[in-house]
């Protein structure tokens, strides 16, 4: 199978040329990661391990840990749901309005139209 590394599709293996996160609706892997790893740890964490002597649903039989872990989570989530639109808005009221830049621009690169150079010289033959 041509294309697949670890079970999972690379970009040579798709049709469609890679989408950019933003464009694509797709979230980080850190972040379901993350939540995928706070949320174990409410049900397998071994009581003699844990700091606070509450051990995951599974050891114990009290859910306790595993509320703690997911509000957490929530906390976190909402957390940066507000921050991230605060910040976004403060950039586009500084960039008048705007947080993307012209189609032009993005189809050749910002490296090289606000930089003036190619970031990646391989992709374009010039090493």
């Amino acid at each position: 199978m041509r294309g697949w590394r670890s079970g999972f599709p690379s970009r040579s293996a798709s049709s469609s040329p890679p989408r950019t996160p933003a464009r694509s609706g797709r979230s980080s892997g850190d972040s379901i990661g993350g939540i995928v790893g706070g949320i174990l740890v409410g049900v397998l964490c071994v009581p003699e391990l844990s700091w606070t002597d509450r051990g995951g649903l599974l050891y114990t039989g009290d859910a306790s840990l595993l509320i703690s872990q997911i509000a957490g989570i929530a906390v976190t989530l909402a957390f940066v749901v507000v921050a991230t639109a605060a910040i976004a808005l403060v950039v586009k009221a500084c960039f008048g309005g705007s947080l993307r830049v012209s189609p032009q621009d993005e189809a050749r690169g910002m490296d090289v139209t606000v930089h003036g150079e190619d970031a990646y010289p391989a992709f374009d033959g010039m090493d």
